[in-house]
């Protein structure tokens, strides 16, 4: 005699119901890997933001008890001597106000031991304002120079460049001349310039800090070498003012570098 059987053999698939739960799990897990990596974004540009404003506080504070800037003073090696260098020419700035680079501002043979960017960092550390040491000279010239002579950022972000913004009047608006930190490429053998940041990163620390305008107020957001002309931001050459590149918000890749005017 043949038994009825009351009930059918469950199938090896996942039901309706099993997949809603996988998907709803999934969907939590994609949510807090997304959610964490914002927060770990978050972290590290309030991180960046804070470096920037210390520097910043160095530099001012230097200048409000020195009445120079760091780098470009005159009488550095009165202060510091052999600290700075044996040389005082080779530890002095030419007294113009403005912190030179790239060129020999004292006449000196080379740009690897009288550059008023390196030694801008050393004169800041002899006076007490920030703690890392800085030797002030490189042998490798301004696209190589290293931890030793200029300011890395703590966030691989790039290393800052105390330079003065006259070379740059026209480009970003009629800006009055002063100095500025420049936040460039800290790859080995790169242009100061290289791109650093990715359009988003840069707008993001604009508008923390400034207006969020690439061309204009005291934060600027401008294309960086290695990257396609306007990347970052469009129209930079305007006047009053341009918009960052909108269309490059979404992409992770660098387009840009940034500057701050003191």
């Amino acid at each position: 005699m043949y038994k009825i059987c009351l009930y059918k053999k469950r199938s090896s698939g996942f039901s309706l119901i099993e997949m809603s739960v996988a998907i709803v799990i999934v969907g939590i897990i994609v949510a807090g890997i997304v959610s964490g990596k914002n927060i770990a974004n978050s972290a590290k540009l309030n991180k960046f933001i804070s470096e920037l404003s210390s520097i910043q506080l160095s530099y001012n504070s230097f200048v409000e008890q020195f009445k120079q800037p760091p780098g470009d003073m005159r009488n550095a090696h009165d202060y510091w001597g052999a600290s700075c260098d044996a040389t005082p020419i080779k530890c002095n700035g030419n007294g113009d106000s403005l912190i030179s680079w790239h060129w020999h501002s004292n006449g000196g043979t080379n740009d690897t031991d009288d550059n008023e960017t390196f030694r801008a960092w050393q004169h800041m550390y002899l006076a007490g304002f920030i703690n890392k040491p800085f030797n002030g000279i490189s042998v490798g010239g301004t696209d190589n120079a290293d931890e030793n002579t200029l300011y890395f950022s703590s966030t691989d972000k790039g290393k800052y460049f105390l330079v003065n913004r006259q070379p740059y009047n026209g480009i970003f608006g009629q800006q009055q001349m002063a100095n500025i930190l420049l936040l460039g490429s800290r790859e080995p053998g790169k242009n100061i310039w290289w791109k650093t940041l990715s359009v988003a990163e840069a707008y993001k620390i604009d508008l923390k800090l400034d207006d969020g305008v690439a061309n204009k107020g005291h934060v600027f957001g401008a294309t960086g070498y290695g990257t396609p002309t306007d990347s970052c931001s469009e129209e930079f050459l305007h006047a009053s003012g341009s918009d960052y590149n909108t269309a490059n918000f979404s992409s992770d890749e660098k387009h840009c570098v940034l500057l701050f005017a003191f």
